[in-house]
């Protein structure tokens, strides 16, 4: 009697092929494969694949959000009972692992506010000193930043690559990064802009940077910046203006906002596809996107540099009721995925623009999310180890 017929085996060449294909938002399926045998092991945990894998997908997938309630602010003087990083995290995929069991003893690491997230690093205001500190949550690299040479009353932060020839920050994990603090001194009468900018490698503050053209900077509307370019990009509160710095040239730009973009629109402002700076808003129920576009024509006024590109029906996407939006705001945006996160009365939800896909991610009932900063990276095995 013939032997039962097995299917041939696959080759190495093979198996990589379809390993490079199990989705990246799906981070604990590779970290399965790679303990199915020892041959699967050895291909996942080769740096050619992982390389590859990165390169395959492309951008980096979203895997969750810190949050920040509505108290308290940056540099705020009320007292709460601060938590920890890890407790400030909601995963938008179940199989996402890095921060549900890892990282429960934060020790003290108490923060009051998320400011930016960007290149697999998480940047914090603490809550003990009014300090910032940087920190890498798949491998628990927590960074301690000194002071800046400012006090600010109002700021905002960002943080970023600074690998020279790092141009896709696919796997830029563990080098050299930057912190920028543009905000407005706690000690000038004129409330001057200044930019402060944290060197990694130089494990200290460069000289302060201050605005030279009179404008009073007041205060910022608590977003996450935006990242363009060698630009820097800062909404100010009362929704009419968007301060620029450019790291590079090291100076200020005031960006007016289109008139039809009101105070009373919640707005939040983020480069699109296209790489440009763009603005997002709620009117009711209704999401309004705009696109800057360079106006070589002085005349037309800075206004003719906005185009509404788009208004997307939000009642057509979620079931509910007109009542749940009439206090509705863009309070997040997830810079290259092009997902948006929207708060309403019934909760929080994500928007993706491209599949039109919605999803609930807001898992704290009564708690009012001020807004949320994105996380985005890839979670392979040689991250987890």
């Amino acid at each position: 009697m013939a032997p039962p017929w097995s299917p041939p085996e696959l080759n190495d060449d093979l198996t990589e092929e379809i390993l490079l294909r199990v989705a990246p938002d799906k981070p604990a399926h590779l970290s399965r494969a790679s303990l199915v045998c020892k041959r699967w092991h050895r291909i996942i945990s080769d740096p050619g694949f992982l390389r590859r894998y990165r390169a395959f997908h492309g951008r980096a997938p979203l895997l969750g959000f810190f949050y920040n309630l509505n108290f308290p602010a940056p540099f705020s003087d009320m007292v709460f009972d601060f938590p920890s990083p890890s407790s400030r995290f909601v995963a938008t995929t179940a199989s996402s692992p890095l921060l549900h069991a890892a990282h429960d003893d934060d020790g003290d690491r108490r923060v009051s506010w998320a400011l930016d997230c960007r290149h697999g690093r998480v940047l914090f205001e603490k809550a003990d000193s009014r300090g910032l500190a940087v920190w890498d949550p798949i491998a628990d690299d927590w960074t301690d930043l000194p002071p800046p040479g400012i006090q600010y009353a109002s700021y905002s932060a960002a943080v970023l690559c600074d690998v020279a020839g790092c141009a896709d920050h696919r796997d830029c994990r563990g080098g050299r990064f930057l912190v920028v603090c543009i905000g407005c001194d706690v000690m000038s009468p004129t409330e001057t802009a200044y930019a402060c900018v944290y060197s990694s490698e130089d494990r200290a503050w460069q000289v302060p940077v201050s605005d030279g053209s009179g404008r009073r900077c007041c205060s910022f509307d608590g977003m996450r910046p935006a990242l363009i370019g060698d630009g820097i990009y800062c909404a100010v509160r009362g929704g009419y203006y968007i301060l620029k710095y450019d790291l590079v040239e090291r100076r200020f730009d005031w960006i007016n906002m289109p008139n039809r973009f009101g105070e009373k629109e919640s707005s939040a402002h983020a480069n699109n596809e296209d790489g440009s700076l763009g603005l997002a808003g709620m009117r009711g129920s209704r999401l309004y996107l705009w696109s800057r576009r360079w106006n070589n024509n002085p005349e037309e006024g800075d206004d003719a540099g906005w185009v509404q590109r788009r208004v997307v029906k939000l009642r057509k996407l979620l079931p509910l009721d007109i009542k749940y939006f009439i206090k509705a705001n863009v309070i997040g945006f997830a810079e290259g995925v092009g997902v948006f996160f929207i708060s309403t009365n019934a909760g929080v939800f994500t928007l993706d623009l491209k599949s039109r896909r919605v999803m609930k991610v807001s898992r704290h009932p009564g708690k009012k999310y001020r807004n949320v900063v994105p996380f985005i990276s890839f979670f392979t095995p040689d991250c987890a180890s």
